[in-house]
């Protein structure tokens, strides 16, 4: 990979913020983008890499990766270990509902710098009501 030029300024955002997929296995009453199904111009791994890497060359530092559910997408690791291998940062924001012990094996591999896992609520109760979703605080916590 080429090395970034040095220079005095920023020629770019330091970060973006990027929707990778508007599918959710959740209905979260306060969802600003009306995530549920998989959108049909969704961009294949080639494309995200392909744009993953325009953005590096173009001096991007972080990528910070939402959704919807960016784990409803298969290749969401896949995408995450290639930022890391380029070696462009990456963050996420995720509802945790598929984070299980081996699938946190795998993100550590891409080394993200933040992993956001939303907790809307005090009590469980609460939090699974506003997600819509049974259990989604204990799988959250």
């Amino acid at each position: 990979m080429k090395k970034r030029k040095m220079v005095n300024y920023l020629s770019a955002p330091i970060m973006v913020w990027w929707d990778i997929t508007a599918q959710c296995n959740f209905h979260c009453k306060q969802c600003y983008s009306s995530s549920g199904h998989k959108a049909p111009n969704e961009l294949t791994t080639r494309e995200v890499k392909d744009i993953i890497l325009q953005l590096y060359e173009g001096g991007v530092f972080y990528i910070f990766f939402l959704g919807g559910e960016p784990f409803m997408r298969d290749d969401f690791i896949e995408i995450m270990q290639y930022c890391d291998s380029i070696g462009m940062g990456t963050m996420m924001a995720t509802n945790g509902w598929f984070i299980t012990e081996e699938k946190a094996k795998l993100i550590a591999t891409a080394h993200p710098s933040l992993i956001r896992v939303s907790i809307d609520g005090a009590t469980a109760e609460m939090h699974d009501e506003i997600r819509q979703k049974k259990g989604s605080f204990s799988q959250a916590w």
